[in-house]
C-alpha cells in the first residue's frame, strides 16, 4: 500500500500569540542630534514571527507552506519620522529587508502625548514567506547633510512615540503603496540647500517611483538620476518654480536622486518620497 505524506501544517498552527503582535513600544530619538546613521533611534522590535518550519527527518525540507503574511503597523504620539524595517524570508534563504514610513506627520511632527490629541499613523504591507520580523526606530535627531541641515528636535516634555504591530494570513484590502520619505536637507531657518548646490539621496531597496518635494517650492530645481559610480543615468529634469513634482520611474540601475538648487535663494527643505513595490 502506498504510503501518503501527511498533509503539511499551517504557517500559524501552535504558534504563540506574542509572535504575531506586540504591545505598544516607545520609540526614543537618539541621545544627540548627529548625521547620518548615528541620528537614528534605537531600533525596537515590535514582533518577530519565526517559527519552527523544518520537516521532522527531514531538516532539509520545509514542514510548513509558505503563506501570505499582512503586517499592521500603526504608530502615535510623540515626534518623529517614524521608520519601519521588514525582515522576512523562506526556507534556507537570506532575509530581504526593506525601510518603509510609518506615518507620523510628514516629514516631522511635534506631536503630543497618547491622551490627548496625538498624531496617528499606520500602514499595511504584504509578504511572501515563512518568518516575518517588524522593527521600528525613531529618526527625529536624524541631522540629514553636514552643513545643509539641522536636527528636527521634539520637545523633550513631549515624551516618545509609541508603535505597535501585528500579523496575520492573507493579502491586505486596499492599492495604497509603502513609501520611504529620505530628507536631503531639514533646515528652517537654517542654511538650507543653497543656489547652485545639490544634494544627493540615496534610492532605498524596492523603490520603483520617486516624488520630489521641497521648501519653498517658488525656487527651481533640477533632478537627475546617478549609478554607484555617479554616472548621470537620466536628466536632468527642470521643476518650474510654483511646479509640483511628476513622479519618475525609476530603473534599477538608479542609486541615488540628485537634486540641484538653480533658483535664488536656499531651500529649506528638500527630499524625495519613493514610492515601494513589493
Amino acid at each position: 500500500m502506498e504510503q501518503h505524506e501527511h498533509i503539511l501544517a499551517g504557517l500559524l498552527d501552535g504558534v504563540n500569540a506574542s509572535d504575531v503582535g506586540g504591545p505598544s513600544r516607545l520609540l526614543p530619538a537618539a541621545p544627540a542630534a548627529a548625521v547620518g546613521s548615528a541620528g537614528y533611534g534605537q531600533l525596537t522590535t515590535l514582533f518577530r514571527f519565526n517559527p519552527d518550519v523544518q520537516k521532522h527527518g527531514k531538516p532539509s525540507h520545509l514542514g510548513r507552506v509558505p503563506e501570505i503574511l499582512t503586517a499592521s503597523v500603526n504608530g502615535y504620539g510623540g515626534t518623529g519620522p517614524l521608520v519601519g524595517v521588514a525582515r522576512w524570508g523562506s526556507g534556507n534563504g537570506s532575509q530581504q529587508v526593506c525601510e518603509f514610513d510609518i506615518q507620523l506627520g510628514f516629514p516631522f511632527f511635534l506631536g503630543s502625548n497618547p491622551g490627548g490629541n496625538a498624531a496617528t499613523g499606520g500602514v499595511l504591507f504584504t509578504v511572501v514567506g515563512t518568518s516575518l520580523q517588524v522593527d521600528a526606530r525613531n529618526d527625529a535627531n536624524l541631522i540629514p547633510n553636514v552643513g545643509i541641515g539641522n536636527a528636527a528636535l521634539g520637545n523633550a516634555a513631549i515624551g516618545p512615540p509609541l508603535a505597535t504591530g501585528s500579523m496575520a494570513k492573507g493579502p491586505r484590502a486596499g492599492g495604497a503603496a509603502l513609501t520611504r520619505t529620505i530628507v536631503g536637507t531639514y533646515a528652517p531657518g537654517g542654511p538650507g540647500l543653497a543656489p547652485t548646490t545639490s544634494v544627493n539621496m540615496q534610492v532605498p531597496a524596492f523603490a520603483k517611483k520617486a516624488t520630489i518635494f521641497r521648501s519653498n517650492a517658488v525656487e527651481p530645481v533640477q533632478v537627475s538620476f546617478t549609478d554607484l559610480q555617479g554616472t548621470q543615468l537620466d536628466g536632468p529634469y527642470n521643476l518650474a518654480a510654483n511646479a509640483p513634482s511628476p513622479t519618475f520611474v525609476l530603473q534599477p540601475n538608479m542609486l541615488f536622486v540628485s537634486v540641484a538648487n538653480t533658483g535664488g535663494a536656499a531651500l529649506q527643505v528638500v527630499g524625495v518620497v519613493f514610492e515601494l513595490g513589493f
